[in-house]
């Protein structure tokens, strides 16, 4: 079923806070020259500090997750703190600004790193709800006021079958962004890779069903590394680069910064991973609402 209303309340308080405390450190992870773009090797402030800024800031965004995820499906919880980060992603201005700050094609090596850091933050952010979640009903059972889909979800090491979801998920919900993001501002960016990776994720769990996520949260990782690295193989120089850009040529898969992928990207895993487990536990549920109905039952 999906999440009952006093649950969604929960989740949208939790992604407006989380929102308000990502924007506190804004100013701090933009570059010094003031150009668009957010990106953690090019914050004012330095690299190693950023990524400190962004840990500070994580763990009361972490402990907003985790009472989401406490009152209903894991998976919830990673989706309001990814909501929050995509308001930080979108202030943060399109890809332009940190493309002609930076040397190209270079620039996107280290973009190819930042994106890998933000899906492991992911993945642990995962880890870490799954771990304090049960502790959690135990110490504050008021908050399990209901039975969730995805209870049993639970990331373990990658599997065949993760790995194949993830390699769903990247071919389609990386080829819809292709299609989708035609030019690089936030709102097209961050609305692209929400709805492409929200049907890349239901197809990918349709087709692999199972309990493990990690496959399909990595999607967005994929397709940023094979969108950045064609852009390494393809382009020889800065001026190339940027021609290529503002005459429509670059694919739009690459004009996504890592923090695109790792919060409106993932929103749409989660979506399309919800609405998944939705879909696939109708018939059993439909078996149950009948049984009950039945003269007899108890």
């Amino acid at each position: 079923m999906l999440p009952s209303l006093r649950h969604r309340l929960i989740i949208t308080a939790a992604a407006i806070a989380g929102a308000m405390i990502w924007l506190l450190v804004r100013e701090s992870l933009m570059s010094a020259d003031g150009g668009t773009g957010l990106s953690l090797f090019s914050a004012r402030v330095g690299a190693v500090a950023a990524m400190g800024i962004i840990l500070c800031a994580g763990i009361p965004v972490l402990m907003l997750g985790l009472v989401t995820s406490t009152t209903g499906n894991p998976l919830s919880g990673i989706f309001a703190v990814a909501a929050g980060l995509t308001l930080l992603a979108w202030r943060g201005g399109p890809i332009d600004g940190w493309m002609r700050g930076h040397d190209l094609p270079g620039g996107y090596l280290t973009l190819m790193g930042e994106v890998v850091l933000w899906h492991v933050g992911v993945i642990s952010l995962l880890i870490i709800i799954q771990a304090l979640r049960e502790p959690m009903h135990a110490r504050f059972p008021a908050l399990a006021f209901n039975e969730h889909l995805g209870k049993d979800v639970k990331v373990t090491w990658p599997t065949a079958a993760s790995l194949a979801a993830a390699g769903a998920c990247a071919v389609v919900g990386g080829g819809l962004a292709w299609t989708f993001i035609k030019y690089s501002a936030s709102g097209q960016v961050v609305w692209s890779l929400i709805i492409a990776f929200t049907i890349g994720a239901m197809v990918a769990q349709s087709m692999f069903p199972q309990s493990n996520p990690f496959g399909v949260l990595i999607g967005p990782m994929v397709v940023a590394l094979i969108a950045y690295g064609w852009v390494l193989m393809h382009y020889s120089g800065h001026t190339q680069v940027l021609r290529a850009h503002y005459e429509g040529q670059l694919p739009g898969i690459a004009l996504a910064l890592p923090i695109h992928y790792a919060s409106a990207g993932i929103i749409g895993c989660t979506l399309g991973l919800g609405w998944a487990q939705t879909i696939d536990s109708a018939p059993q549920r439909n078996a149950a609402a009948k049984a009950a109905s039945e003269p007899g039952s108890t």
